[in-house]
């Protein structure tokens, strides 16, 4: 099971966690720019062109069942509109983007945040998130034995987190693999 990024995003979990607008920021990788380091890449940027630093959310699903905030950085120009300079890590043209400026105040070690939630009120879906939340806390504070125990955690909720997540996702929503196919065209 992978993370996919989502196309659309339910209503009902943004107006709960009281997100702002979604907006689309393209994407234009800089050169030698580096995955994942968007914080690094938007401040190399802006050493050589106008602009300033705008924090805020970039999100992937996990099939039908929990969706993850992840803190991201992007470049907002003169005219207020948002750049994403960083190589994205699928082929993608734009993020769905969230402004959110405490996101900076979550920054631990230069490292973003990350949040998951459950979109179902399941027992074994609620315990995934927690283990996704601790595993966050574990990468941002350079835990190496957190993160290890997590790691097991996780893998010896696996079988039944699998059997759940398949219960919840329907014919027509993204396959839980993470191959952004819907599930009747791939795993199902």
């Amino acid at each position: 099971m992978n993370y996919h990024i989502p196309t659309k995003l339910p209503k009902s979990f943004l107006d709960k966690l009281s997100l702002g607008l979604v907006l689309q920021a393209p994407i234009e990788p800089m050169e030698l720019g580096k995955r994942i380091y968007c914080l690094d890449n938007v401040k190399s940027y802006l050493t050589y062109n106008p602009g300033s630093i705008q924090y805020g959310w970039i999100f992937s699903a996990l099939g039908s069942v929990i969706i993850k905030l992840h803190g991201h950085v992007v470049v907002k120009d003169e005219r207020g509109a948002f750049l994403c300079v960083t190589p994205p890590e699928a082929p993608l043209h734009y993020h769905n983007f969230v402004p959110d400026d405490s996101v900076c105040d979550l920054v631990v070690n230069q490292r973003l945040p990350t949040r998951a939630f459950a979109l179902v009120d399941n027992k074994v879906v609620r315990q995934m998130v927690e283990l996704e939340n601790k595993h966050d806390q574990a990468r941002l504070n350079g835990d190496k034995f957190g993160l290890d125990k997590v790691y097991l955690e996780k893998k010896r909720l696996a079988a039944e987190f699998l059997g759940t997540v398949k219960k919840y996702t329907g014919r027509n929503d993204p396959c839980y693999c993470g191959s952004g196919k819907k599930n009747k065209q791939c795993c199902q």
